[in-house]
């Protein structure tokens, strides 16, 4: 199980963590270019991949839209480049379903 971002109230988060389901044990995972912290956001697993995240809140008038692809090998994030016209794509988002 992975749970990226968030918040505590207070401040917003962008750091990755992984629950061992088997040794019942917490890993925070270090990346070289960790995302703008955020909160709200959706999450979905990509296959056996990695993870995709979209949108989200950084701060109480800036809502994200960006795509994200967290990659479990590489354990690295990516952007992934929207390839539609902006009138095509989702508004910025918070309050995801995650």
């Amino acid at each position: 199980m992975y749970v990226f971002g968030g918040t505590n109230g207070e401040l917003r988060f962008n750091d990755i963590w992984k629950y061992d389901l088997r040794i019942k044990q917490w890993k925070k995972i270090e990346t070289r270019s960790p995302p703008q912290y955020r909160n709200g956001h959706s999450m979905t697993m990509y296959k056996d991949r990695g993870f995709i995240v979209f949108g989200g809140i950084q701060d109480i008038t800036h809502e994200k839209d960006d795509v994200l692809l967290f990659d479990f090998a590489r354990e690295d994030w990516a952007t992934l480049e929207a390839e539609s016209a902006p009138s095509k794509s989702p508004s910025p988002t918070r309050g995801g379903d995650g």
